[in-house]
């Protein structure tokens, strides 16, 4: 119990001294047939041992497949997201699956206007994506959290991604998007006032005992 609130308190510590993890939910399709609600979610964190490594993190909302009555090849295939630095191919490491490729885009997605990266599996479609982005400099999540350029008929968005393979209403596929305000993250000193707290009330029961 002590190793694991010990171990609580450092990670919190070392978060609140570096950029902060985003985690964004795609909840808005781009057909007005499909309901609002989260479809997947993005995470995106710096790497805590190099600051010049970025981690991107897609999920499905659990039990999507159920929900749009996916098939066998029910999933996601492909994800779009915004940038300022100067990416190269060679720069995206340990995709998983490793199917997925990287495109060099700059056009509209959907109408949910322009992104500069699409990452794409043109075979099986995934439940998840993870991938890292390993940069010649220090990055923050600054650099990835940028919304999508007009024009956009369906709303900005800071990412997208389609998914495919199911059956719901008349539709088999669709692409969603987060929304155009800026997710809300802790501020540093919020997390070391809770890690704070954790490691006093560690002591306080041990000063009852």
């Amino acid at each position: 119990m002590k190793k694991l609130l010990f171990s609580t308190l450092l990670a919190l510590v070392l978060t609140g001294s570096s950029a902060l993890a985003f985690v964004v939910d795609l909840t808005t399709p781009n057909e007005p047939g499909m309901p609002t609600m989260t479809y997947a979610t993005v995470t995106g964190f710096v790497d805590a041992g190099d600051n010049s490594v970025f981690h991107f993190e897609i999920n499905l909302a659990d039990g999507m497949g159920a929900f749009l009555n996916g098939g066998d090849n029910f999933g996601l295939d492909k994800f779009y997201f915004n940038t300022d630095l100067s990416l190269t191919e060679g720069m995206f490491l340990n995709l998983d699956p490793n199917t997925w490729n990287v495109n060099f885009i700059n056009n509209n997605v959907a109408g949910f206007g322009l992104f500069d990266l699409e990452l794409v599996d043109p075979g099986k479609r995934s439940l998840s994506l993870s991938f890292d982005i390993d940069y010649i400099a220090a990055i923050t999540e600054e650099n990835f959290f940028l919304l999508s350029a007009d024009p956009a008929g369906n709303g900005n968005g800071h990412f997208a991604a389609h998914i495919g393979g199911f059956e719901y209403d008349d539709f088999g596929s669709i692409y969603v998007r987060d929304g155009d305000a800026p997710p809300p993250v802790p501020e540093p000193g919020t997390l070391l006032l809770l890690g704070s707290g954790l490691l006093g009330l560690t002591l306080y029961r041990r000063i009852r005992k």
